[in-house]
């Protein structure tokens, strides 16, 4: 490697003494260059995990600032923490960005824990009293992490974590078993594995569960009757029940239909380019593109961003139930879906609304649903659509920043099912002003 030195050709290192060299020689220089370049304002990023090597919780700091004409993000240190309070976080944040001229930082990014929320106030607090009142830039939190949470709290009431989990664990690492599958479909399409904490990212497992629906529907009658042996595992037990739903397919595309929507605005701000100034604007035409699906188009015509968080989703606003878009895959899925009177669905969401008879529903082109207790309280898929996209935009979001919410909300509680009664009036000064929106958790919280 080294022909023009008998000095570096003989050099020898073992792991122990490169590791030193590496910790308290080439790291030292490089954070101190670092630090050097960061002459202007600058942003400090964080956020913790599990070091499953040393067992303790590790804080990784990052640190973004101006250089050479762009905006460079550079990794500045790592903290190890048992416990993790916010003055935990204060003490060790400090330490690892002590060197850098802090009278300089314009804020910080990271994820929406109540105890980071904690962590900001208290750096917050230290900063006014040692530079004159100044106060850094709030942005919020993770609004990306809102975003997942809000899909998720709608969906989990279809069980479509289970289904798609289940397609995915029953041929993960079975050898014999994905076999079987490869001879009766004669396919090598498997299903993708579905991430529970992010669920706007399973926008592919989806798609590919839908694609290889008529495969495993060829799987599992096989496996009735007895041309291929019985798993005996809980997941192909959930896949037979998703089977006898006969609205699994237009759950799945309604679906993927939503997590559409979502996944240009989620690949742009997934990024480490500076968008945050664009950050209002797209999430205003996210919010109409949401709301287009089920509130008058005359409503949504010429309305300003002001004025879409002031908007009342009353009866008046809102569209037909058999006009709501669910998607053009869900609805030529329920065109196939065959109606009966004993259909129950459960579907949560404003369980007051009364159908004359599930005749009456086919007609419209949605599916009429009932709850096994009682039969009064109906709801067609549409409604669900409309209730899940109405809980997504407007009725619970997070109050932070310029954002204030006024809610009053009557809750009545008869057996199981519930009825929501309320009014909320949304103020927003101006969009500019909102940094980081939290879409809301969700409305059907039951």
């Amino acid at each position: 490697m080294f022909p023009d030195s008998d000095i570096a050709r003989n050099f020898q290192c073992g792991k122990d003494k490169i590791a030193y060299i590496i910790k308290w020689g080439i790291a030292e220089f490089v954070k101190k260059e670092l630090i050097s370049k960061v002459t202007g304002p600058f942003i400090l990023m964080f956020d913790e995990s599990l070091n499953r090597a040393s067992k303790k919780k590790q804080l990784d700091l990052h640190v973004r600032y101006w250089d050479g004409g762009q905006v460079q993000s550079r990794y500045l240190g790592s903290q190890f923490l048992g416990h993790a309070t916010a003055n935990d976080l204060l003490k060790e944040v400090k330490e690892c960005a002590g060197n850098l001229d802090l009278s300089k930082l314009l804020s910080f990014s990271m994820d929406g824990p109540n105890v980071n929320l904690k962590f900001f106030d208290l750096f917050q607090a230290e900063y006014a009293d040692l530079y004159g009142g100044s106060r850094l830039i709030s942005v919020g939190s993770c609004g990306l992490h809102t975003l997942h949470n809000a899909f998720k709290s709608g969906f989990s009431a279809w069980n479509l974590d289970k289904l798609l989990r289940a397609f995915h664990t029953i041929f993960n690492n079975v050898p014999a078993r994905r076999e079987d599958y490869i001879k009766t479909t004669k396919s090598t399409r498997f299903p993708l594995a579905f991430c529970g904490h992010r669920w706007l990212e399973n926008l592919p497992v989806v798609e590919r569960a839908l694609e290889i629906w008529p495969y495993m529907l060829l799987y599992t009658n096989a496996v009735r009757t007895k041309e291929l042996p019985h798993p005996g595992t809980a997941s192909f037990d959930v896949i037979e029940d998703a089977q006898k739903d006969p609205l699994a397919l237009p759950k799945l595309q309604f679906f993927r239909s939503v997590a559409q929507l979502f996944d240009p605005f989620l690949k742009k701000y997934q990024t480490e380019e500076p968008v945050m100034p664009y950050l209002g604007k797209d999430l205003a035409e996210l919010i109409k593109s949401l709301m287009r699906r089920f509130v008058k188009r005359e409503v949504l015509q010429d309305i300003t961003t002001v004025q879409l968080t002031n908007l009342d989703l009353e009866k008046e606003t809102l569209m037909a139930m058999h006009s709501v878009d669910i998607g053009l895959g869900a609805e030529e899925a329920l065109k196939g879906t065959p109606f009966s009177s004993s259909l129950m669905l459960c579907c949560p969401g404003n369980a007051g609304m009364k159908t004359s008879s599930c005749s009456s529903q086919c007609k419209k082109g949605s599916i009429s649903s009932c709850t096994a207790s009682s039969a009064s309280h109906t709801q067609s898929f549409g409604t669900f659509a409309k209730n899940y996209l109405y809980c997504l935009m407007g009725r619970r979001l997070w109050r932070e920043g310029s954002l204030s919410i006024k809610r009053s909300r009557q809750r009545t509680c008869r057996r199981k099912h519930w009825s929501h009664k309320g009014s909320f009036a949304i103020t927003l000064p101006y969009m500019g002003a909102l940094q980081r929106c939290h879409l809301l958790r969700s409305y059907l919280n039951l």
